[in-house]
């Protein structure tokens, strides 16, 4: 095997590596149109206390992760802070039509980081 071949070889490998590494993407202090994430949903699916719950928050990151292109959350966290402008996922029904997305809110439940991957 000659040299030349054994470093397309190696940058080959090296390439692949870094491929498989920008499958997942961390994002900090995640944002949507200039907005901070609320980690909680509002939806008749989790009621209560619950849309803020793992489960809930995990609907969330799913969502954010999509509208970002990737497949679904790896990983997520969010703290709560003083109220600020930011979305929040709903879920509602409207004339019939089940409506899911991110709409602008006050909240206080914040997404610090989301980790997506394809």
């Amino acid at each position: 095997m000659t040299t030349f071949t054994r470093l397309s070889i190696l940058g080959s490998l090296m390439l692949l590596a870094n491929l498989a590494r920008a499958e997942t993407r961390t994002f900090i202090d995640p944002k949507l149109n200039g907005r901070y994430v609320d980690g909680c949903i509002d939806s008749f699916r989790y009621p209560g206390n619950e849309n803020c719950s793992k489960e809930g928050s995990a609907e969330v990151a799913h969502e954010f992760c999509k509208i970002k292109g990737y497949k679904t959350w790896k990983q997520w966290k969010w703290s709560p802070y003083a109220e600020t402008n930011s979305y929040m996922l709903k879920e509602f029904y409207s004339r019939g039509n089940f409506k899911r997305g991110f709409y602008k809110f006050r909240g206080r439940n914040l997404m610090d980081v989301i980790v997506c991957y394809r």
